[in-house]
């Protein structure tokens, strides 16, 4: 019943598809596709929403986050169940949302994200694109988390030093564009003038074409709690142009990498996360089949290496329609 027929508002409405298969990871996966933001009433909306990739082994293809600023990818919406960690996505965030807070229902009240500031400070849009993981494990202190499934798409979160001397930290949000190379980035979702998909009259936003790599390099340790993924995630996102048709091109060539297929193309976004084992159950007997017992007695398996990609996304209080197409990805063995 979390319609807007059953008198819900926008900021309580939420959405997920998900790939039915999962797929090993392997040697990592290469995607595409398009999308642009459709002029609904007056605006194209003030939201956004999120391509992810999740752990095949712990989400099943009933897995969302919560409305409002959670985006569909962060966030308990107390229908289906959450996003488990790991996971990595791939925000397109139309509007800023300053700070954090978590003192007020976060389902209603739509509390910052730590967006960057975009003109106003100099950036040139208010709309941005960027790399999130899951942020704190477990309440924080020092980052005043203390719902930790909440803070999945803060930016810049965990902090730097808010985890001490957690020897499984988990890894940061991108939360600063003048990082080179950026994990976050000032990208024009907004509605545009001549950008009608219709023929209606609307402004719809500019139309984009993205390509996105995940490399992962495995680092096995003696103790398993410690045995790690590095997940380089590089992000290619171009607006629709003539000009660009060679690029664009080769950003849909998921069978070779842009290195090979367009060297002087720049990531618009790029990120290495460390992913740790994920814990299961007590080593006791033994581990099941691919899990291996740590020093602290407890089996650890592989995080990500089995993998489900889709898009979540979510509303605030304007109505919002997203237009993806031609999405395909190609798995690495």
């Amino acid at each position: 019943n979390v319609t807007t027929g059953a008198g819900a508002p926008a900021n309580a409405l939420f959405g997920c598809a998900w790939t039915p298969e999962t797929a090993t990871r392997g040697k990592g996966f290469r995607a595409y596709f398009t999308f642009r933001f459709k002029q609904l009433g007056t605006s194209v909306g003030n939201n956004g929403f999120v391509f992810a990739a999740i752990d095949g082994e712990s989400n099943g293809t009933g897995v969302c986050g919560a409305a409002g600023s959670h985006l569909g990818y962060s966030g308990y919406n107390g229908v289906t169940p959450r996003l488990t960690s790991p996971k990595i996505g791939i925000e397109f965030d139309q509007s800023r949302n300053t700070g954090f807070s978590e003192s007020t229902d976060l389902a209603v009240s739509n509390p910052g994200r730590n967006d960057p500031c975009g003109t106003a400070c100099g950036g040139e849009y208010n709309s941005h694109a960027a790399i999130v993981y899951w942020g704190h494990d477990s309440a924080n202190g020092t980052d005043s988390v203390t719902r930790p499934n909440d803070d999945d798409n803060v930016h810049g979160y965990p902090t730097t030093g808010s985890q001490g001397g957690s020897p499984r930290p988990a890894p940061q949000n991108p939360g600063d564009p003048s990082e080179s190379p950026p994990g976050i980035a000032f990208v024009n979702l907004r509605g545009q003038a001549g950008q009608d998909v219709d023929g209606d009259g609307g402004s719809d936003s500019y139309l984009y074409h993205v390509r996105v790599e995940v490399t992962p390099t495995r680092n096995i340790n003696a103790s398993a709690e410690l045995s790690n993924t590095t997940m380089l995630t590089t992000v290619w996102i171009e607006r629709d142009s003539a000009t660009s048709a060679d690029l664009i091109i080769a950003m849909q060539n998921t069978t070779r990498t842009m290195a090979q297929l367009y060297s002087t193309a720049s990531p618009n976004l790029s990120d290495t996360a460390t992913v740790f084992d994920v814990p299961g159950g007590v080593c006791g007997a033994g581990c099941p089949t691919d899990q291996t017992c740590g020093t602290d007695n407890v089996c650890y398996r592989q995080g990500l290496k089995s993998v489900r990609l889709g898009f979540t996304g979510s509303q605030r209080t304007q109505d919002q329609q997203v237009l993806i197409s031609n999405f395909f990805a190609s798995w690495l063995q």
